[in-house]
């Protein structure tokens, strides 16, 4: 679990970062004395849990955590206090809880696992995507079902950019390309990402789908996938494909051209 921490207390930070990295699947990926520091990092890296000092000079932590939602909703967020009274506030700004000075192990161990139950295990899961031939999920050798065929295809899209992030118009513009864009295209895009959403957590994979300030991208880093194998110049992934890429989807048609070339390129590259 990517977890950041904020606050104007060195020691503080040191001391948290500490209690949390005695806990399992906890990665500490960013310290930070000011919130500027913490928002520029939530911008361009994935970050599943947020430790937020709830009192800090210049910024409250309520206020950062609006910030960082607005970034990407799906941080959860813990805030960090040495005053009981702050807890309802806590509560009312949709974090997971607080924690009080001086932490203690066990309090930090209770608000994680609370967290974890959303954002699924980071560890642990086999996740394969098939992107040649015809687009699956799989975890743990098993294929993903999924409530929506539309939620499919958007994982699909997702795949495609290789982690870049999409807007909302432009995925509209592909997904439903027949239909006029209006309020109801986009309740029905709400709803498969939505849909995309619990199918990714119903298999602990919650923490796979990145949106930020309205784009949505795939943290590519949690699945093992063929079309990631071939960009990066794998031999294997080359020869496995066989001229079909997401062939049920019509957006990927003009694609597949870039693809072949790029199976025959690293083919090529192992013969020479």
């Amino acid at each position: 679990m990517k977890t950041m921490i904020v606050d104007d207390e060195p020691l503080a930070v040191e001391e948290l970062a500490d209690t949390c990295e005695q806990i399992e699947d906890v990665q500490i990926v960013g310290r930070f004395l000011h919130a500027a520091e913490a928002l520029k990092y939530a911008e361009g890296h994935p970050v599943d849990l947020a430790f937020l000092d709830i009192e800090m000079p210049g910024i409250r932590g309520l206020d950062l955590a609006h910030q960082l939602h607005a970034i990407n909703e799906r941080i959860a967020v813990v805030f960090v206090t040495g005053y009981k009274q702050y807890a309802l506030d806590a509560f009312n700004e949709d974090a997971y809880g607080y924690i009080l000075k001086p932490f203690e192990q066990q309090s930090v161990r209770k608000v994680i696992d609370k967290v974890r139950r959303v954002v699924g295990p980071t560890e642990g899961k086999k996740a394969f995507i098939r992107t040649f031939g015809r687009f699956g999920l799989f975890v743990d050798d098993k294929p993903v079902d999924f409530k929506s065929s539309k939620a499919k295809e958007l994982l699909a899209l997702l795949i495609s950019q290789d982690g870049a992030l999409v807007d909302m118009d432009s995925i509209i513009g592909t997904l439903w390309e027949d239909e006029q864009y209006d309020s109801k295209v986009k309740a029905k895009y709400r709803k498969a990402c939505m849909y995309l959403r619990q199918a990714l957590e119903k298999v602990g994979l919650g923490d796979a789908l990145i949106s930020v300030r309205g784009k949505l991208g795939i943290n590519c880093e949690r699945f093992d996938c063929d079309y990631f194998r071939l960009l990066a110049g794998d031999v294997q992934a080359a020869a496995s494909f066989a001229g079909a890429f997401l062939f049920e989807y019509s957006w990927a048609e003009e694609m597949l051209p870039n693809v072949q070339r790029m199976a025959e390129m690293v083919l090529a590259r192992k013969q020479s």
